[in-house]
């Protein structure tokens, strides 16, 4: 499945604060029904400060990964995705995370 195809159903699956008539990027709440802690490793990875939006363990070209969707700096329209190898957790947590693919997608 694509990466932009699977940050939407990430996306659409998740009731945001926006749906309550804020934005979600200024509210305080997070998605209900979702992961928004990534492991450690995989945040030090990233090297983000920022809470995540969305975090979701799965498999991507054949590894396991964590899919981790940050809102986009100055465009509520746009997302940061980046998918972050999933053994830092288990073989070596103090190491961050390896970014696989860093991208800019729209949100829907």
């Amino acid at each position: 499945m694509e990466l932009k195809t699977r940050v939407h159903d990430v996306l659409t699956n998740l009731k945001p604060a926006e749906t309550r008539g804020m934005r979600a990027q200024e509210s305080t709440e997070t998605f209900q029904g979702s992961d928004t802690t990534a492991p450690n490793c995989v945040q030090r990875g990233i090297g983000r400060p920022e809470a995540a939006l969305a975090v979701r363990q799965e498999r991507f070209t054949g590894t396991e990964t964590y899919l981790v969707i940050y809102p986009h700096s100055g465009d509520d329209t746009l997302v940061d995705v980046y998918v972050v190898a999933a053994d830092c957790v288990v073989t070596s947590p103090g190491t961050p995370g390896k970014v696989l693919v860093n991208e800019t997608v729209s949100r829907s």
